[in-house]
């Protein structure tokens, strides 16, 4: 199969991947995206097994973890909601995504890879602009007063979610393999009209994901070029290490002046262009009184509960919440199936052993040689830690990308990549 067919290919499952209300029900709802991805899954397993670079290990790895995660919960005795459905994701959907994710590199290329995310996330702001103003109700989820700038996803903190990683994913692909325009001003107009519409949604948390990911890349590139690389130059440990090319060369003066106009568009936007601000007194205290705050402290006593444990069982969030905080914690109920941290959810859900799993592929997919390898499992983390991210494809699919530069950037890539 040609570069060309793969490029189609992974742009169409890219751009499907937006399309939340398109589902269909076997038991439970699944959503045609993941039968997309699924299909793309089996596409290059076949692949892989023809030109023998099959990556078994990581496959066995997630099965495995995930059976281990299925009959933790299996074997909680409280009462659940939708248990089926997290079982079959664990043992299937996240493990084949991954995989997707972890070829992508190889079997597109740098330049196509970079192609595709951008032509996604451009094809997501147009959509989520048409709606807006055109609305199709097959397209949109419709959540009543509540339905806002969302495009095609299921709410705006999704698509918000989405244009961050796309717009990160991007630029440290764009540096790691010096890959950039001639004239560079289409690029600024491009990532100036990604900014716009992340700006629009009124999201929060992909601001403080975007800070973790420049603060990380900074202390990085100070820990391991100034530090490190006048000490172990001469030593076979540098050698190993292998200091960061894509951070050795970086131009930092460019990070700067692109994180300075982020904010300064924000700050734009949030006091002279909308009505409310988009980060107010008020909006903090009911998020800690009425929403996150009075749910991390009831997720905090269930744990006490478990001696520490966790392991309630996949769907016990829902049925918990919808029992005993029906109404009084936005947010959390009848409908919801994980709570608002990631990583709270999966110890409660599938016991320490969960969490242990989520954060084995989190440092399994970084690596500090590039840019890519550092920005994207530290935006993935810090957003997990803020919202339910691990129940996203793009958390899987993009941790899965990580896994696959850094695995590839120790044994090279083909030369025309």
């Amino acid at each position: 199969m040609s570069r060309n067919f793969w490029f189609i290919v992974i742009t169409i499952m890219f751009i499907l991947m937006s399309f939340s209300t398109l589902r269909f029900n076997v038991g439970f709802e699944i959503r045609f995206n993941q039968v997309f991805i699924l299909v793309v899954f089996v596409l290059i397993l076949l692949n892989d097994l023809k030109n023998k670079t099959l990556n078994l290990k990581i496959l066995l790895y997630m099965f495995l973890a995930g059976m281990l995660l299925s009959l933790i919960s299996l074997n909680s005795i409280y009462y659940k909601t939708g248990e089926l459905k997290f079982i079959i994701k664990y043992l299937f959907v996240f493990p084949a995504v991954f995989y997707v994710g972890s070829r992508l590199i190889d079997i597109l290329g740098p330049k196509n890879l970079i192609k595709a995310i951008e032509i996604a996330v451009f094809i997501y702001c147009l959509d989520a602009i048409i709606l807006y103003y055109f609305p199709i109700p097959s397209l949109i989820h419709d959540r009543g007063s509540l339905t806002g700038f969302q495009g095609t996803f299921w709410e705006t903190v999704w698509l918000a979610k989405a244009l961050m990683l796309f717009f990160i994913a991007s630029i440290s692909l764009r540096f790691d393999f010096k890959i950039f325009p001639r004239k560079k001003i289409y690029l600024a107009m491009f990532y100036l009209f990604l900014i716009i519409n992340m700006i629009i949604t009124k999201s929060k948390a992909i601001w403080v994901g975007l800070i973790s990911v420049i603060i990380t890349s900074l202390l990085v590139y100070w820990y391991f070029v100034i530090l490190s690389y006048r000490r172990l130059t001469s030593t076979k440990f540098f050698l190993f290490l292998n200091i960061p090319n894509t951070l050795k060369r970086l131009n930092f003066k460019y990070i700067f002046g692109l994180t300075v106009l982020i904010f300064v568009v924000l700050f734009i936007f949030n006091n002279f262009v909308f009505e409310k601000p988009i980060v107010s007194k008020e909006m903090i205290m009911w998020k800690l009184q009425g929403e996150r705050g009075k749910a991390f402290k009831v997720a905090i006593q269930l744990l006490e509960q478990s001696n520490w444990i966790g392991g309630y069982g996949f769907g016990f969030i829902e049925k918990y919440f919808s029992t005993f905080y029906r109404d009084t914690i936005v947010g959390l109920g009848k409908g919801v199936n994980m709570i608002f941290n990631s990583f709270l959810d999966i110890w409660l859900s599938a016991s320490i052993v969960g969490l242990v799993y989520i954060l084995s592929l989190i440092a399994l997919s970084f690596s500090p040689r590039y840019l890519f390898t550092i920005s994207i499992p530290a935006y993935l983390f810090v957003v997990g830690n803020i919202s339910p991210y691990i129940g996203s494809e793009y958390f899987w699919l993009f941790l899965g990308i990580s896994y696959g530069i850094k695995r590839y950037s120790f044994e090279g890539l083909p030369k025309d990549a």
